[in-house]
């Protein structure tokens, strides 16, 4: 209401460049209110997203579910802040675009990194998919020189009921060398 009053004020005494950028600022009050309402509502969806996150994770046994959860909500407040930035009317094409670049070449690096670490879970777990057909409990088999009954076919293993115990064999190694099945 004071802005209005400087402005009808400016008009009177015939200060014009002051009534204009006075104008400007009220026009701009709306897109800065808009903005916050877009930052505050973003941020607590934000939070939420996070706290179901590390719940679901922590309840699935998920040992980086924190991690995971807290890197995605920081992602989300990015945008949320990016989002409120070009509400308020501020250009935010460059920075958009090199947030758009990090972001990308995290995520290819998490990938990549990812599937090189867990390359061998993955293949014990696909030989034992691929094994069960040849391979059940209760058969005598001899590889890479141990012989012992299958007493057991896991997701990334074959327990081995040896004489002197208990063999742990990987999947993969059942399915990449020869394997003798006596009887």
């Amino acid at each position: 209401i004071m802005l209005v009053g400087i402005v009808a004020a400016s008009e009177a005494m015939g200060l014009t460049a002051i009534s204009t950028e006075i104008s400007k600022l009220i026009a701009l009050i709306p897109r800065i209110l808009t903005g916050m309402i877009i930052f505050v509502i973003g941020y607590y969806i934000a939070g939420i997203i996070r706290d179901v996150l590390s719940s679901a994770t922590e309840s699935l046994g998920v040992g980086a579910g924190k991690l995971i959860a807290g890197a995605i909500y920081w992602f989300l407040m990015i945008v949320i802040t990016l989002t409120t930035l070009e509400q308020i009317g501020l250009s935010v094409d460059i920075l958009s675009e090199n947030v758009q670049l990090i972001i990308g070449a995290i995520v290819i690096a998490g990938a990549i990194s990812y599937g090189l670490a867990s390359r061998d879970l993955l293949r014990d777990t696909l030989s034992t998919y691929y094994g069960k057909s040849t391979f059940e409990v209760g058969q005598r088999i001899s590889v890479d020189g141990v012989t012992g009954t299958i007493e057991e076919i896991g997701n990334i293993s074959v327990i081995l009921r040896t004489e002197k115990g208990r063999t742990v064999v990987p999947s993969s190694v059942l399915t990449g060398n020869k394997v003798e099945i006596l009887d």
